[in-house]
């Protein structure tokens, strides 16, 4: 156990103490202040530094690398003033991150929204603060954590209450403590109007919907952050949500170029159209559908019109139809079809997960928390809408889309996986792709995979054959490593797929084939794209 975890453990475990939520506050209060002495003139999205964290005699401290995530940089200040005025509820939490992982740690609430969460990994020596920025995420607890929230209120509440002297006559206390109710609520109306109104917006769009789901660990609740129930716009129509909106689009897109490919194979476009509308997943209004993905193909594909793609896939298919290759062309026919629809059942499915998810949620809003748990769980575990691992992570390649938020029993084991999925899906599809300094680890993970007859390496074995297709191991490698020795990031260029690492500093690295199969870095100029 390394020492940023024990220090997470050590806190919680003092929140459970008389007293607990003040020393949370404080190491809140900390971090927060030291993030607004480690800025200078800089609004980066991730910040690090390090610090050792004061704290009363009975808890653990360390020195610690703290990573800080900052969704919104007008939290910063607001949450350092929240700490300052003592508004927030401070309760042990644990937080399920993007990559799907989970982790104790603490949270700070302001009227019932997360503000605030501090965590620790157990394989990195760092703690973790996020401020802002809770829109995709999901924090999980025993139901004790909203309880104990509930008795910290009551509590000080009440300390509060016991300070202040009483009249002795029962009508006279009894006007008195309105007076002081009114008194005090419309001095923290005003309070809040002047301290907190330039946060209004990413306050109010989230609420928290706690529910039991089918995790792997059944004694946990877990709390979705959701955006506010959508408003239906002037035409009458629901506006999509983030993910719902996603797998749409990437659904045109793909039903676009798997009408094209069964053009070819079928030797016309009614034939192709013919061909989707049979396939058992009610597509609905194919043509529409065609239109939103051509409307879409120049930004989710290397293909700058429709005409690159028909030649495309005509030539794609050249050598099949002709029975080249010693193949025999009704063979290839047979297993070609199913590829081509394949992708295209696996998104429509995740379209229909994803559309019963949000529906759910914007249902359970508006239910207790009992039928709330019952109506996400529903959809959380359609059957209809199941996919396997394998096929979750072809939704990350053919959608650029994190398919842990509507499948969740994927995302504590194959989170960072799918998240590599969407980097080789992005290179296949030939748009710009980004690998983050996070994921480096999880990449040489990739490479060095071998065959164990587990999801994970089956998924990592077929990802590496992906990306194998379009940049060789080696080369992607020796990126790898002069990722590592600069700290950078990897990007793959658009439609070119040439591979460079970047600092953040704005140097550049070209990684180049020399003679032989040889592997060079050639620094870029800094107007090079």
């Amino acid at each position: 156990m390394n020492a940023a975890w024990n220090f997470i453990c050590a806190i919680e475990a003092a929140g459970k103490k008389p007293g607990g939520a003040r020393i949370q506050r404080k190491l809140i209060g900390d971090v927060t202040a030291r993030l607004m002495l480690s800025l200078g003139g800089e609004r980066p999205g991730v910040l690090e530094c390090s610090a050792k964290l004061e704290l009363p005699f009975d808890v653990s401290t360390a020195t610690v690398p703290i990573r800080f995530r900052i969704g919104d940089w007008a939290l910063v200040g607001a949450v350092e003033r929240m700490v300052r005025d003592k508004v927030l509820t401070i309760c042990p939490a644990r937080l399920r991150e993007e990559d799907g992982l989970v982790t104790d740690g603490v949270l700070g609430m302001f009227k019932d929204r997360p503000v605030v969460a501090l965590t620790a990994s157990r394989e990195v020596d760092k703690l973790f603060v996020r401020i802002g920025g809770f829109g995709d995420s999901a924090i999980t607890s025993d139901r004790a954590t909203q309880s104990a929230a509930c008795a910290i209120k009551e509590r000080e509440g009440k300390a509060k209450a016991g300070n202040e002297a009483q009249p002795k006559d029962e009508d006279a206390r009894h006007e008195h403590s309105r007076r002081l109710r009114e008194t005090a609520a419309g001095r923290q109306r005003e309070k809040e109007k002047r301290e907190y109104g330039d946060i209004a917006a990413p306050l109010a769009t989230i609420n928290i919907r706690p529910a039991v789901l089918k995790t792997g660990n059944s004694n946990l609740a877990m709390a979705f952050l959701n955006e506010i129930p959508a408003t239906k716009s002037t035409s009458g129509q629901y506006k999509h949500e983030g993910i719902v909106q996603q797998l749409k689009v990437a659904l045109s897109v793909q039903m676009l170029l798997t009408c094209h490919g069964l053009r070819v194979l079928l030797g016309s476009a009614a034939g192709a159209e013919s061909k989707l509308a049979a396939m058992p997943i009610g597509l609905g209004d194919i043509p529409s559908r065609l239109v939103t993905g051509r409307e879409h193909l120049a930004s989710l594909t290397a293909f700058r019109s429709e005409d690159e793609l028909e030649q495309w896939a005509k030539h794609k298919y050249a050598a099949l139809r002709s029975g080249g290759e010693g193949h025999n062309a009704n063979d290839w026919l047979t297993d070609a079809i199913p590829a081509e629809t394949e992708p295209v059942r696996i998104l429509f499915r995740a379209y229909q997960r994803a559309q019963l998810v949000f529906a759910a949620r914007r249902k359970a809003s508006g239910m207790n928390a009992k039928a709330a748990a019952a109506t996400l769980e529903a959809a959380y575990n359609d059957a209809n809408t199941h996919l396997s691992a394998v096929e979750a992570c072809q939704v990350a390649i053919f959608a650029d889309a994190n398919p842990a938020e509507l499948w969740m029993q994927y995302g504590a084991f194959f989170g960072r996986t799918f998240e590599l999925a969407r980097f080789v899906g992005r290179i296949v599809l030939g748009v710009d792709a980004h690998l983050d300094r996070d994921l480096l680890g999880d990449a040489n993970q990739l490479l060095a995979a071998q065959p164990e007859e587990t999801d994970l390496s089956v998924l990592q074995i077929n990802l590496r054959e992906i990306l194998s297709k379009t940049v060789s191991p080696a080369k992607f490698g020796f990126a790898l490593r002069i990722a590592r020795m600069v700290n950078g990031t990897i990007r793959v260029a658009k439609a070119k797929r040439e591979v460079t690492v970047e600092v953040h500093d704005g140097r550049r690295y070209a990684i180049v084939e020399g003679p032989e199969g040889s592997l060079a870095v050639v620094a870029l100029p800094p107007g090079i794209q």
